[in-house]
């Protein structure tokens, strides 16, 4: 193997890391937002939920 064709893989290796990496940061925050949005709706239908339980109780 020369000199060249260790470069060339040198370069892939580095592209194909960087693109992992890459792959890995959106995978984590997707799950970090997905996580923030579902808590937030969670809480929004349980403020909702209660709202809607007192005004049917009252007279």
């Amino acid at each position: 193997m020369d000199m060249t064709d260790q470069a060339t893989l040198a370069l892939i290796a580095t592209v194909c890391a960087y693109l992992l990496g890459f792959i890995l940061w959106v995978i984590i925050m997707w799950a970090i937002i997905r996580g923030g949005v579902l808590s937030a709706l969670r809480k929004h239908h349980r403020e909702v939920r209660e709202e809607e339980r007192a005004r049917a109780q009252r007279p």
